[in-house]
């Protein structure tokens, strides 16, 4: 399905200097001649019950250079200065670019888990120039699995803490029944960046369930794909005097990824579920048919609302 990114990866970003703590050196790095490396943000999660660290990166590269700068020429790993023999368990690194244009600026974010083995000096390696950018050389943000609030109300606070606030709101979704599939629209999830800097974002993946009618084994009713929600509705779904039989059926969210926020930005996901070939029992009493989760890897924990038809 369309993912649609939540970002805006053609900004032409405009950092000048970097804030660097000068006791674990510069961060910044001239990949080539006026190509600099700009580190922005780094955030450190600990998780206290899996024992492990994370780390999400957001960096700037400007080129401002008279010639184009190959991005495939960037080339480094994530690695603990002092441990060579510690591996990533997950890890992700991306940017929008291939080819970075003279004066122009693109981002570079990504992240990486490991196991925590009490690491005093993470950073960046390169290849070329052979140069180590540690993450202490900024005010690097450091939270833990304790900092995450896990309600399950409609609408609450996720996380906040004096750079970041995640917001989680439940109550204005929607739903309709339409091509034989059900959607639930406009579960939110909005970011606050308190901060007159780039903040880079631990991604939350959303998934749902819908606790309703696998359509595949009513195909008598009719063609679900030509049915209107009104006449889907009207459906008598029982069998011999018993109530329809439901199951649990999977969706994943779509309309949402976000990688980092601009300076003071606030940011509302509109998040969009669609359940292929599934209706909803409208004759159950019980109508918090949806369960939603909010899973962090990073922050080793899982969210879980119950959601009803409207």
């Amino acid at each position: 399905m369309k993912r649609i990114l939540s970002g805006l990866f053609a900004l032409i970003l405009c950092i000048c200097s970097a804030c660097t703590n000068t006791d674990y050196g510069s961060s910044q790095v001239e990949l080539a001649k006026n190509v600099n490396f700009i580190l922005t943000d780094v955030w450190e999660i600990k998780n206290t019950e899996s024992n492990t660290m994370y780390y999400y990166y957001f960096a700037t590269i400007e080129n401002n250079s008279k010639k184009q700068f190959d991005m495939s020429d960037l080339s480094f790993e994530i690695k603990d200065k002092a441990n060579d023999t510690i591996t990533g368990i997950d890890q992700e690194i991306m940017s929008p670019s291939y080819v970075l244009e003279p004066k122009q600026s693109t981002f570079v974010y990504g992240y990486i888990g490991y196991p925590d083995s009490q690491q005093k000096d993470v950073g960046i390696q390169f290849d070329k120039p052979d140069v180590f950018v540690s993450f202490h050389s900024i005010d690097l943000r450091s939270s833990t699995d304790q900092d995450i609030v896990e309600k399950g109300k409609k609408s609450f606070t996720l996380f906040e803490d004096d750079a970041l606030r995640i917001d989680v709101n439940a109550k204005n979704v929607k739903t309709l029944f339409e091509n034989g599939t059900t959607k639930l629209s406009d579960f939110q999830v909005t970011y606050v960046n308190k901060t007159d800097t780039y903040l880079v974002i631990p991604y939350l993946q959303p998934k749902a369930e819908l606790n309703g009618l696998n359509l595949t084994k009513y195909s008598d009713k009719g063609n679900f794909k030509e049915m209107s929600e009104k006449k889907f509705k009207k459906i008598d779904f029982s069998k011999d005097g018993m109530p329809p039989k439901t199951e649990d059926m999977d969706s994943e969210a779509t309309g949402y990824v976000v990688y980092y926020l601009n300076p003071k930005q606030e940011l509302t996901c509109h998040i969009e579920f669609t359940f292929e070939n599934a209706g909803i029992d409208y004759t159950d009493e019980n109508k918090d048919v949806f369960h939603i989760q909010l899973i962090s890897s990073a922050f080793g924990s899982t969210t879980n609302l119950n959601v009803a038809y409207e």
